[in-house]
């Protein structure tokens, strides 16, 4: 299933999985909207079809636009999915931007609900890549005191990467209002998964709490850096529980791209692993002796050049 409106004046306030297609539709029946509106609607109808959650898996959300939430918009004003659970799978999220929050989802905690709990959105195994903000938060997830799960089951991973708000990395930021519930960011990584989370997260504003914790074996990493400081009155709680935490260091994701391209200046082909969801790696096969000695040789005349 792959979502991909193309608009030139978007205003909605739903994400590309319905209603930014159905405006692409509008605007030009016999253009690429056409196909993004047939996927839309079939996404729609297989979330409708189960009456207390809605599944997407295998999803891909490509260069859509909107107001709040460029890939999906989870709040009040789009009931179908704001008030049940949200399960997304094995999904891509590239190249989509929200113009106030969440480039590619924003998902919202509704008070009129009678227990007053946000529904689960949960994310498992998928990929966010160069979705924006330009001048709001969010970069890939806004959460706006609702309850997110990120998970990478075992050997598999969840990467953001290259996301951005307001010019800066951004990956999830957070809202939440004074007597809300708490917004959440619960964490699971499988043995040998890994939350590969290169783009930091940030707080718009937080006057109740923030509560972050991490279960299961793998490995969380996250660049960046991440920024709780505009939590207005409100509190943030970071918990690691098993496995581990891994803050990567100034420019070691960069590292690995500027390394394959002055490998190439001297003639030696490796292969880059960001297909992979390990961006900061570099796949070097065996060679000859003589061959094994020139791509010693170059790694060392490149660390050497403070790259």
């Amino acid at each position: 299933m792959a979502v991909r409106p193309s608009l030139a004046d978007p205003v909605s306030d739903a994400g590309g999985v319905l209603a930014e297609a159905v405006q692409a539709y509008a605007a030009n029946p016999n253009g690429p909207g056409k196909t993004a509106l047939t996927a839309a609607v079939a996404a729609y109808n297989q979330a409708m079809a189960n009456s207390n959650s809605n599944e997407i898996s295998g999803g891909t959300f490509l260069n859509n636009l909107a107001n709040y939430g460029g890939g999906i918009g989870a709040d009040a004003g789009n009931p179908n999915f704001c008030c049940r659970p949200l399960a997304i799978s094995d999904s891509v999220f590239s190249g989509n931007t929200a113009f106030v929050s969440g480039g590619a989802i924003y998902i919202e905690r509704v008070a009129t609900m009678a227990d007053g709990i946000a529904p689960n959105t949960v994310i498992v195994d998928s990929t966010f890549t160069r979705n924006t903000v330009p001048n709001g938060y969010g970069g890939a997830i806004f959460n706006r005191g609702a309850v997110l799960g990120l998970t990478a089951t075992v050997g598999k991973v969840t990467l953001f990467s290259g996301n951005t708000a307001g010019g800066k990395g951004s990956s999830v930021d957070f809202h939440v209002s004074l007597g809300d519930p708490d917004a959440v960011l619960s964490v699971e990584v499988g043995s040998g998964g890994m939350l590969d989370m290169r783009d930091p997260m940030g707080v718009e504003s937080n006057t109740g709490g923030i509560d972050i914790g991490k279960i299961g074996a793998g490995i969380w990493a996250l660049g960046g850096a991440s920024d709780f400081t505009r939590s207005g009155s409100g509190k943030t709680v970071f918990g690691v529980a098993e496995g581990s935490l891994y803050l990567y260091a100034d420019g070691e994701v960069e590292n690995a791209t500027a390394a394959d391209a002055f490998l190439r200046s001297r003639g030696i082909i490796v292969r880059a692993m960001g297909g992979y969801g390990l961006g900061e790696w570099l796949r070097i096969s065996i060679g000859t002796g003589e061959e094994n000695q020139s791509v010693v040789q170059a790694l060392a005349d490149f660390v050497a050049q403070g790259k």
